[in-house]
């Protein structure tokens, strides 16, 4: 079973619902695991998070637009610091969260751009590939933080493209923040999605998994 949830705090509820099933839960968390990207925001949901581990639960994060800049009302920072905090925090080697997403779903992430939050895991004869589209453009007059718009760059486009040819022919589910739909403020431009649906075209993917856009809650 793997079971989606639009908000953290609900892990608890999870928990206290009976219905966890070792043997089966697994849990995506798709991005905006902050609301502001600071540090102490990143440490209370891995303390939320953490609670799976009690139950041999493996917890997969995304990295969400709302991870990347970190910021206060007083302040911001200069530069990108939520990609090391979400390293730090959620993909520590020596974590017992990590550990578990290693056994488990045989979870591995791109080495080659660690500031990047790309990874594949694989689970019940589906394999999944994770794929960081957020922006590292601060969001200039309308706000703090970065834009809400998906990226489509070299780096995403190098993991998905070296991972569906290494996947080709076996069941594939993307997974990323954004959802893959057309919406230029949200989501991609209308020549970013003709771009991925290129890369899609001979492969086998099934279908998408995002978060994102609130609306869908």
């Amino acid at each position: 079973m793997l079971n989606y949830q639009f908000n953290i705090s609900r892990i608890h509820e999870f928990m206290k619902s009976g219905n966890i099933k070792t043997k089966e839960s697994r849990i995506l968390v798709l991005g905006d695991i902050a609301d502001s990207g600071e540090k102490s925001e990143f440490l209370k949901a891995k303390e939320i998070l953490d609670e799976l581990n009690n139950y041999h639960i493996p917890y997969v994060p995304v990295f969400g637009n709302h991870d990347v800049w970190p910021h206060t009302d007083e302040s911001e920072a200069t530069t990108t610091l939520g990609e090391d905090y979400f390293d730090e925090i959620f993909w520590d080697e020596n974590a017992t969260s990590t550990k578990l997403m290693k056994e488990i779903l045989n979870w591995e992430r791109d080495e080659n751009y660690k500031n990047y939050k790309n990874f594949t895991f694989s689970y019940g004869g589906i394999n999944f590939i994770g794929l960081d589209f957020n922006s590292r453009e601060p969001f200039m007059k309308f706000g703090k933080g970065v834009g809400a718009d998906a990226v489509l760059n070299e780096r995403n486009k190098e993991w998905l493209e070296k991972k569906l040819e290494e996947l080709k022919g076996e069941p594939v589910i993307l997974l990323a923040h954004h959802p893959i739909i057309k919406d230029f403020i949200n989501a991609f431009s209308k020549e970013e999605i003709s771009e991925i649906e290129s890369f899609l075209k001979e492969s086998s993917a099934i279908f998408d998994f995002g978060g994102h856009i609130h609306s869908f809650e």
